[in-house]
């Protein structure tokens, strides 16, 4: 079990840039801790807070209900 990566799961109503940094904290505590970077799954309830933010996601053809967001 120790090969798998830790997964950081979010529920959040609104994706905004204040939810981004706060995601990045979150993430490097879990570096911090296990060494690894996690693998984060966030479920947006609501909307993205600006058109700007969402652009940022690339959405996946064979499941258009993903997006992923790659540094």
């Amino acid at each position: 079990m120790h090969d798998l990566p830790p997964i950081l799961v979010e529920v959040q109503h609104q994706v905004d840039q204040r939810f981004m940094l706060r995601l990045i904290n979150y993430c490097a505590n879990v570096y911090e801790r296990y060494e690894v970077l996690p693998v984060v799954l966030v479920f947006v309830v609501e909307k993205f807070s600006n058109t700007i933010l969402k652009k940022s996601f690339i959405a996946k053809e064979s499941v258009p209900y993903i997006s992923g967001f790659h540094f």
